[in-house]
Formats: structure tokens, C-alpha cells, sequence
């Protein structure tokens, strides 16, 4: 290996002599290759190492953001649950204090009307002060919807009788009308004043009272058709049958 002599002119026309040596300068390339080579590959490394972690991180992350959106699912599931549940819960409660309260109710009604049963009864109960044959028990009136209006209840007993008793009974109303007196008379309503019993009959029906008309008496007369029954007449005030004690 030996060194190049180049004669190279210099500005003032004087030729200088330059050694030249390209052993030296491969070297120097080669030298610069490899440290470029060599900060390449530490920069890649360095980027491979850098982007694992965030890599990693970023893999934790999603797995705790799946484990948070799973429970919030399931906690969602059993408020749910729990809040239908709650519905359910207090609509039973709701429907069982309506069933218990119908039944207390429907009970109340029952006693009532077995009580009125037992007073109406006993009031039938035959003394021995009382005469056998036909009598007018008991008269009741109730208002209807309409405006003079009244549905009547009348109660008719035989006592001690050895035949069933079997006729007609009529009802005539005494008050005054324009000031002056005046009598209506009920009239029969599909055959509901006709009586057939042994022990006692109940008869209802309807009267209505003309506009201006204001009642003061209600006259009963039954009329039995059985023989050697006799007829038997009562007068009731109207204040003392009537539900509100005014026309």
C-alpha cells in the first residue's frame, strides 16, 4: 500500500505536492457507518421498549375499564330487580289491604243486615197479648233518586192463624196540596200490593209525590180475601216513617 503524490496548482502558478491516502479514509466511513448503525438500532430499541410499556398500560387499562363496565352492568341488573321487586311488592301489599278492606266491609254489611234480620224477627214474634188474625207489622220509606220519590217496605204478619191469609193491600197518602187537603192513593205496581203468606210477608214498591204536594199521613189497608179473616186498617205519620222526615 503506498501513498499517491498529486501536484496541484496553487493561485500564485506554484504547483504544491498533496499525499493522498484512501485506506484512511474507508476507515473513517466505516467508522461513521457503524456508530450511525449502531444509534439506530439503540433508537429503535428504545422506541420498542417505550411502546410495550405504553402497550401494557394501555392493556391494564382496558382491562380494568371491562371490569368496571361488568360490575356496573350487574349492580345495574340488581337495582333493577330490586326496584321491580318493590313494585311488585307494594302492589301485592296495595291489593291485599283493598282485598282485606272489601272483606271488612262486605262483613260490616253481613252484620247489619243479620241484625236487622234478628229485629225484624223478634218484632214478628207473636205475643200473647196481640189478637190472632191479620196485622200491618211495620212501614218504612226511603227517598228514590228522583225528586218525590219514595220506595216503601211494608211488613205483614198472621198470627197465630190455621190458614194462609191472601188478598190486597192499599195505600193512600194524606197531605195538603195548593194549602188544601188532599188524598193520593198508590197505585198498584205490577201486582206487587197482592199478599199470599202463612207466617209473614214483606212487600216493596215505589210512590211518587206530585210537585207541591206535602204528605202528612200514609193510610194502610189490607184486604184479605180468605174467609173469616177480617180487614185490617193502620195510619202512620209520615215524619216518623220516612227516612228524612220531609217531603
Amino acid at each position: 500500500m503506498g501513498l499517491k503524490k498529486i501536484f496541484e496548482p496553487s493561485h500564485t502558478g506554484i504547483y504544491h505536492i498533496k499525499q493522498h491516502d484512501p485506506v484512511r479514509k474507508y476507515m473513517i466511513q466505516a467508522v461513521v457507518i457503524g456508530i450511525v448503525i449502531l444509534l439506530g438500532w439503540f433508537l429503535f430499541q428504545l422506541g420498542f421498549r417505550l411502546s410495550g410499556f405504553e402497550e401494557l398500560a394501555a392493556e391494564t387499562n382496558i382491562k380494568d375499564l371491562q371490569e368496571r363496565v361488568i360490575f356496573l352492568e350487574a349492580e345495574n341488573r340488581r337495582l333493577s330487580d330490586e326496584a321491580s321487586y318493590q313494585g311488585r311488592a307494594s302492589e301485592i301489599e296495595h291489593r291485599a289491604l283493598e282485598e282485606v278492606r272489601a272483606a271488612l266491609e262486605s262483613r260490616e254489611a253481613e252484620l247489619l243486615s243479620l241484625k236487622e234480620e234478628l229485629a225484624f224477627y223478634r218484632s214478628i214474634v207473636s205475643p200473647s197479648a196481640m189478637r190472632p188474625g191479620l196485622h200491618i207489622q211495620s212501614l218504612q220509606l226511603e227517598k228514590g233518586e228522583a225528586k218525590g220519590e219514595y220506595r216503601y217496605k211494608l211488613v205483614l204478619t198472621l198470627v197465630r192463624g190455621t190458614r194462609a191469609a191472601r188478598g190486597s193491600v192499599v195505600l193512600e197518602i194524606k197531605g195538603l196540596q195548593n194549602d188544601k187537603p188532599k188524598n193520593i192513593t198508590v197505585a198498584q205496581d205490577n201486582g206487587n200490593q197482592k199478599f199470599s203468606f202463612r207466617y209473614f210477608q214483606r212487600m216493596e214498591g215505589t210512590l211518587v209525590l206530585p210537585k207541591g204536594f206535602v204528605p202528612q199521613q200514609i193510610s194502610v189497608s189490607a184486604r184479605p180475601t180468605t174467609k173469616k179473616m177480617e180487614p185490617v186498617d193502620k195510619v202512620f205519620d209520615w215524619q216518623d216513617i220516612s227516612d228524612s222526615g220531609e217531603s
